[in-house]
Formats: structure tokens, C-alpha cells, sequence
């Protein structure tokens, strides 16, 4: 039987790309309906450097598969506060905005509420677990954002009230470094990581 849908290798992310949405979620299906219980993908997402679809095993709070467009419209003052906290960064407006789609596309899977994704300590904590990776390509941003988003999140999920509130912690901080810990992660996270040291 033949395919209903056209696919080949990104030479630039090294995925199967997918040139329209449509075909990725052509191919989608096709997955789900395999006899090979290996197959885990569950949404299509699109991919700034390569200028197509992938598919992902990584599902989204509410299991649908957002597109790009909608993504920045739902997040669009997250967008904006993303952009504003890279702007300093020696990275040029391509890998800016590259940054920032793929921290979207983090945040919708984690599970976090969009609202949270306003909030500038967090983009502040993502960028810098991603100044810490040697290239900034699509695949080395979702790498580091995509585990920190997800401990992001359950963090939330476990106490909403006290999540983001750093300034708690800041007498509880030992120097300069703390202090810088303290803003740029959630409370939580950052008291947790201190008493693992």
C-alpha cells in the first residue's frame, strides 16, 4: 500500500521531517495504527530550523497537538517577556527566536498553566540551563528546557502557593550566587537544590 504522506531525513536537525502539517499528521496516524507497540509518538510539532514538521512521543497538558501559530497567540505576552530576556545574550535573532519557540513548545508539554509562562524568573532559569549547552540548535534547546519545564511543573503541581514566590527565600540565601539562584528559579526548586549540595 502506498503512503498517504511524504517524509525525509533534516540534514540540519537529523529527524524525519515532514513538509506540511497535514503529512506529519498523516503520518501520525499511521503510527498509532502500527502493530509495533514501540511506537510512542503522539503529536506533530513544527520546527523552526528545518522548516517542517517531526513527530514527538512527548505529549502536552492536554494531549492535542497545538500548532506553532496558535502556540504564540496562547502565549503571546510569554513571547514578548522571552524575547525581552534574551535580548542581552550574544545570540543572534534567529537562535533568539529559536530559543524562544522551542521554550514554548516546552511550557505547552510541561503542563504549566499559561500564565505561569509570563512570569520572567522562569525564562530567566531556562536561558541560563541553555547558555550552559555548548551549541543552540532545536534539539539542544528542548535537551535542557524540556526536563527543567517538567520539574517546573511538578513543583506546581505539588504546592501552587508557595511555587513562585522567590523573595521567601532570599534571607535564606548565603552570598551573591544564592541570591542570583533565587531569582532566577522557582522557590522551590531552588531550596531543594541547595540542600542537595
Amino acid at each position: 500500500m502506498a503512503r498517504l504522506y511524504r517524509s525525509s531525513y533534516s540534514k540540519r536537525c537529523g529527524k524525519r521531517r515532514y513538509p506540511t502539517r497535514d503529512e506529519a499528521l498523516l503520518a501520525l496516524a499511521s503510527c498509532r495504527g502500527s502493530a509495533n507497540d514501540g511506537r510512542g509518538e503522539c503529536r506533530a510539532y513544527p520546527c523552526p530550523q528545518c522548516s517542517g514538521w517531526h513527530l514527538t512521543s512527548i505529549a502536552n497538558a492536554e494531549g492535542l497537538t497545538h500548532r506553532h501559530a496558535d502556540l504564540c497567540r496562547i502565549g503571546q505576552t510569554a513571547q514578548r517577556v522571552g524575547l525581552r530576556v534574551c535580548a542581552p545574550m550574544s545570540w543572534n535573532a534567529k537562535e533568539r527566536s529559536l530559543f524562544v519557540s522551542a521554550t514554548l513548545h516546552a511550557l505547552d508539554g510541561s503542563g504549566l498553566p499559561v500564565r505561569a509562562w509570563e512570569e520572567t524568573w522562569l525564562w530567566r532559569a531556562l536561558r541560563n540551563r541553555v547558555e550552559q549547552a555548548e551549541r543552540l540548535v532545536y534539539d539542544g534547546v528542548f535537551k535542557h528546557v524540556r526536563p527543567l519545564a517538567q520539574t517546573m511543573a511538578r513543583a506546581r503541581r505539588l504546592n501552587a502557593d508557595d511555587w513562585a514566590t522567590p523573595r521567601q527565600t532570599l534571607p535564606l540565601a548565603r552570598g551573591f550566587g544564592e541570591e542570583c539562584n533565587a531569582w532566577d528559579s522557582p522557590a522551590r526548586l531552588w531550596i531543594v537544590a541547595a540542600a542537595s549540595v
